[in-house]
């Protein structure tokens, strides 16, 4: 029996995990394409260009908070917008549905996170709809199995889908017997992963 669900797929007009389509934008317009949105930055005005000139060359390097960079959060809002700059005058590009989606932060100006989904996708989201609780998705394309214990011979728990989005509940020291495992949780049901099935933890990252 499957017992977890993969993230919502919905692209951008219908096809994009765990976004719905971005709100119409009143600079804008809805469903624009990339190229097109840059086009319309530039025909923004130099105010906006010049803002953007100053961000690329101002934002800092390491956290202004000293929390590590970069560093993986969960999307804690119902609904969150992803900004192609860090303010509320730059348009809004996806819209992210799924509380507990895992994001890595890799960059922070003032309040707002740069941040980066399992997809690649990279955008900016305000600090306040981001957790420090942490989130994991399923890489591949294929169900993967979740064990009782952290050992390929140990009984199965789950099949869980490709893309399945659940939560990281311990990931042990790399040097530890178990340290290529982590402890995970979908649809209720725990069991362990093996981290490179796993998008929302690092290679050698302790986690209790």
């Amino acid at each position: 029996m499957l017992l977890a669900i993969p993230i919502r797929r919905l692209w951008r007009n219908d096809r994009r995990p765990g976004m719905i389509e971005a709100r119409r934008n009143k600079r804008y317009g809805q469903g624009m394409s990339r190229l097109l949105l840059a086009v319309a930055v530039r025909r923004a005005g130099p105010l906006l260009v010049a803002s953007a000139l100053l961000l690329s060359t101002a934002l800092p390097g390491v956290a202004n908070n000293d929390l590590p960079l970069p560093r993986f959060v969960t999307i804690e809002a119902d609904e969150a917008n992803l900004r192609t700059g860090p303010g509320t005058q730059y348009p809004i590009e996806w819209v992210y549905v799924r509380p507990g989606l895992p994001v890595e932060v890799i960059r922070e100006y003032d309040t707002w996170r740069q941040v980066r989904d399992h997809e690649g996708v990279v955008g900016w989201l305000h600090g306040r709809l981001l957790s420090g609780r942490r989130g994991v998705v399923v890489l591949g394309l294929d169900e993967v199995t979740m064990r009782r214990l952290p050992d390929d011979g140990s009984r199965p728990v789950a099949r869980v889908e490709a893309g399945a989005q659940g939560r990281l509940l311990r990931c042990p020291d790399a040097d530890d017997t178990a340290g290529d495992w982590c402890f995970v949780e979908f649809s209720e049901r725990r069991g362990w992963l093996t981290r490179d099935q796993l998008w929302g933890v690092y290679p050698f990252e302790t986690f209790e």
